[in-house]
């Protein structure tokens, strides 16, 4: 019988509810006073919880971000240029929800990059698409893009992320073709997504 809910289990795409299940019978003894009710609750609250982990992962991955930015780990001497009552603003996200977007300036080294990965992984936690760039790859990829045929493809994954973050801008000139593409991004981005 258990073979066969393991099974089950396993077909339906039911990990966390699987791995739940194991741990209740391993230890039967701390859930033998509980009715099928909440245990079934606690085996789909585990699922819950699995699923949701996987999603923040996947999108992290997707994120491709180049520092390990924490919110939580922020250091705001005075030195740093901004406060906790400026980043606790950011986090309430009515930039976000008014489709506008941040620009983050600074001298070099002062932390724009780790604050930008940091404000990534924050509303990735929050179920938000965000896409992390350096500015020279991204128009990079464009370029070659544009070279194969999948442009139209790479505009709309762009167009996908809720916070298209582009780093390291303003580091070189750009030429007319660069501009132009990035122009392209902000234009179908603006008034709709937040980079």
């Amino acid at each position: 019988m258990q073979l066969r809910v393991n099974e089950q289990l396993s077909q339906l795409h039911l990990s966390g509810m699987k791995q739940a299940l194991s741990q209740q019978q391993e230890q039967e003894t701390l859930y033998q006073d509980m009715s099928f009710e909440e245990r079934l609750q606690l085996l789909l609250s585990h699922e819950l919880v699995q699923r949701e982990q996987r999603k923040i992962n996947r999108l992290e991955k997707q994120a491709r971000f180049r520092l390990a930015g924490q919110v939580e780990q922020l250091d705001y001497r005075t030195s740093r240029g901004f406060s906790k009552a400026q980043i606790r603003q950011l986090l309430e996200g009515h930039w976000l929800s008014h489709q506008q977007n941040l620009l983050l300036t600074g001298a070099a080294g002062c932390g724009k990059s780790y604050l930008a990965c940091a404000l990534g992984r924050y509303f990735i936690r929050q179920g938000m698409a965000v896409r992390y760039y350096r500015l020279k790859t991204l128009l990079e990829e464009m370029r070659l893009a544009q070279a194969d045929g999948s442009y139209p493809k790479l505009l709309e994954q762009l167009n996908q992320v809720a916070i298209l973050i582009l780093d390291d801008w303003g580091m070189e000139m750009l030429d007319a073709g660069e501009r132009s593409n990035l122009l392209e991004i902000i234009a179908t981005r603006h008034g709709r997504l937040s980079t």
